[in-house]
């Protein structure tokens, strides 16, 4: 793993990315623009929320998948996910 690579987790009713220690580091919210490792490769994906504790990722091409505890995940610098989310769909 990367030191920029982080893990996914679901603590106390959300998903958080959590650090070398296992602490939680940051919370997803819907909008945040990450980049998530899917099919063996990072891609960039919007997080999204809907419905009863629906919390998802949209990729690129709009298909909408869960998260899963223990996926690996970047964060971007404000300018990256900014760039990068105009070209993903918001939900």
């Amino acid at each position: 793993m990367e030191v920029n690579e982080r893990l996914v987790s679901f603590e106390v009713g959300r998903y958080v990315l959590v650090g070398e220690r296992g602490q939680g580091i940051y919370v997803l919210t819907a909008g945040d623009v990450i980049e998530l490792h899917v099919r063996g490769q990072f891609y960039p994906v919007r997080v999204a929320s809907g419905g009863y504790r629906g919390w998802y990722y949209v990729m690129a091409d709009g298909q909408r998948e869960r998260f899963a505890v223990g996926m690996l995940a970047r964060l971007l610098l404000l300018k990256e996910a900014a760039e990068i989310g105009k070209m993903l769909p918001m939900s």
